[in-house]
């Protein structure tokens, strides 16, 4: 009876496949609402209300709000951009509104804490690529693969950067798929935000 062999002899496991090609096609519906959702996304930030909008949706979500919380203790809390610093700043404010604190001690501190965030700005590189990294962990969490493999785009499959790019596109900002790879490779400690959950995509 032939020997069973052993990982000891030298067997190997089979190579798991890219992400582009395990990850099963959206449908049609999921395609179209995350295109709405990053769109949405864009048009806060170019409004400078990105990270107030973040945390009042995560404020209404205690699960999401406890991934993001999660997420931001695993990165050591360090964002050189202050894109994130500025959603916990948000989410600080929002619960002391909500606190027992007297009135007065909550509208001061709130307001500190509102005044002390870093403004956003278009032409800040190093905020827009912060912005780029964490709409692509969102929409990869939301099932939607990053990048095509070097094969080329997998047929019937939509990627998280082609939706960035149509997004950032409806704001004028022109911007290559390989400028988006660039963002992500070049990642510090962006994470997901958690706002394209449950509520806006029902993905899992």
């Amino acid at each position: 009876m032939a020997k069973r062999q052993s990982k000891r002899d030298g067997a190997k496991s089979p190579p798991s496949l890219p992400d582009e090609w395990t990850a099963p096609p959206r449908f049609p519906s999921e395609i179209a609402e995350a295109r709405r959702w990053a769109e949405e996304y864009v048009a806060r930030w170019h409004e400078g209300q990105l990270e107030a909008w973040i945390a009042s949706t995560l404020y209404q979500r205690p699960e999401q709000l406890r991934n993001f919380l999660d997420a931001q203790e695993r990165r050591g809390l360090v964002d050189k951009s202050g894109f994130l610093d500025n959603i916990l700043c948000e989410l600080a404010a929002l619960h002391l509104e909500q606190s027992q604190l007297p009135e007065p001690v909550r509208k001061c501190a709130t307001k500190a804490l509102r005044e002390a965030t870093k403004k956003n700005s278009l032409q800040d590189l190093a905020w827009r690529d912060t912005t780029i990294v964490c709409m692509l962990f969102d929409l990869k969490e939301g099932g939607f693969p990053l990048f095509p493999n070097r094969a080329g785009p997998r047929p019937g499959q939509t990627y998280a950067c082609d939706i960035v790019v149509e997004a950032l596109g409806k704001i004028g900002i022109d911007i290559s798929v390989s400028t988006i790879e660039r963002c992500w490779k070049n990642r510090a400690s962006p994470s997901p935000t958690y706002v394209i959950f449950e509520e806006r995509l029902r993905m899992k």
